[in-house]
């Protein structure tokens, strides 16, 4: 019996102590991934700018509904292994920037940008985060895990999409 005890007391030291050091960590974030597509902007465009497709070519994503219009923005909910995660386009600019929010009320808050860029022999496609974790654990786990997990995994499947195989450069930072 005393085992269990000691054992409950360790779990509870534990979670006390990464609440402790994700209180230090910064809450926000900004990360990117790019990759390179030999398409046209505007067909990844017309990829990346369809939500209710998301789906059809990301395995991540179940699938798409959409909400209400809210102040002339366009809003989205996508459902993911993990949950749903409402979200908003805050700018549309074809065929070149495409940013999206997330709705409030879940742990995390923040932005995604996509941003598409002509080069030689097709374009270049970088998603930007700019985003904040509220809870400290969930800080703790991400300097395990790395914050660009999800981006990486988005960009390689539009590259499947489009019968491709992607290199997927990344970056991160915390403030």
């Amino acid at each position: 019996m005393i085992w269990v005890l000691w054992v409950l007391g360790g779990l509870v030291v534990l979670v006390a102590l990464l609440v402790v050091v994700g209180s230090f960590l910064p809450k926000g974030h900004r990360a990117s991934a790019q990759a390179r597509l030999r398409q046209s902007p505007d067909a990844v465009w017309a990829a990346v700018s369809d939500q209710e497709s998301w789906p059809t070519w990301n395995p991540d994503v179940r699938a798409v509904s959409r909400l209400p219009e809210r102040d002339g923005r366009p809003g989205f909910v996508m459902e993911l292994k993990n949950g749903k995660l409402p979200s908003r386009v805050a700018e549309s600019v074809p065929p070149r920037r495409l940013k999206t929010v997330v709705e409030p009320g879940l742990p995390f808050g923040g932005s995604w940008t996509w941003e598409i860029t002509p080069v030689s022999g097709g374009c270049e496609v970088r998603v930007t985060e700019e985003g904040e974790i509220y809870n400290p654990v969930f800080r703790v786990v991400t300097l395990f895990t790395g914050l660009t997990g999800t981006m990486s995994q988005y960009l390689k499947a539009l590259g499947r999409r489009f019968g491709e195989e992607v290199s997927v450069t990344t970056e991160e930072g915390r403030r």
